[in-house]
């Protein structure tokens, strides 16, 4: 079985930037374009439907809830509709 990668295997990263200054003000500022509050925990729940292979998961993801989508069969694909 495949191992992850520890810190000593990755490869040096080079972090390079671009500049695109506005047109539209003196200083070339643009918004902040802050994300939502939310953006992390839909991320999150979206990473334990592709872990678990399931389409049911709600929030919040708790302790018991991931572990009983962990321990029961996913409902059939379709149903409800």
């Amino acid at each position: 079985m495949p191992q992850a990668p520890t810190a000593p295997e990755m490869p040096v990263l080079d972090i390079g930037h671009v500049s695109t200054p506005s047109p539209r003000n003196l200083t070339g500022a643009k918004g902040m374009g802050d994300g939502s509050s939310m953006l992390a925990p839909a991320a999150l729940a979206n990473a334990a439907a592709d872990a678990l292979g399931r389409e049911d998961i709600e929030l919040p993801l708790t302790l018991n809830r991931v572990w009983t989508l962990a321990n029961e069969p996913a409902p059939a694909a379709g149903r409800g509709s």
